[in-house]
């Protein structure tokens, strides 16, 4: 019984290290905010589609539609190495996106909580 519950602990353990691993990755607006600053030569990368990017944008940002079917194909282009703040309307495309990055060999990749909606509520800057 003893070996069960060490083998219990160790497995929780891990799934919370895990994460807390994984969510270092995922800032909310305003900290997001800050990460890009503090990061120049970064890459803002909206997943949305072109009309939705069209429509309203941060400032920089280059847009590559998570649905469309060249999206790895333009994502590969990227440089690898540099911090890439990914964000979409929601938080779902950006979190599947980053996922995918992630899988594909890039470094540094940092969502955005929550989306556009989380950094319109902090009233921080969009252009249209």
């Amino acid at each position: 019984m003893k070996p069960l519950i060490a083998l219990h602990f160790f497995l929780m353990l891990f799934i919370a290290n895990f994460s807390c691993a994984q969510s270092a990755d995922k800032l909310d607006a305003p900290a997001f905010s800050k990460a890009m600053k503090a990061s120049p030569n970064g890459i803002i990368l909206d997943v949305r589609s072109e009309a939705e990017f069209r429509e309203v944008r941060m400032a920089k940002a280059l847009n590559i539609n998570y649905n469309a079917p060249d999206f790895m194909d333009q994502v590969a282009k990227l440089d690898k190495k540099k911090d890439i703040f990914v964000y979409c309307a929601g938080g779902v495309r950006s979190a599947r996106a980053a996922e995918l990055m992630r899988a594909n060999g890039f470094k540094h990749v940092i969502e955005l909580k929550g989306g556009l909606q989380s950094w319109q509520q902090a009233g921080l800057p969009l252009e249209k």
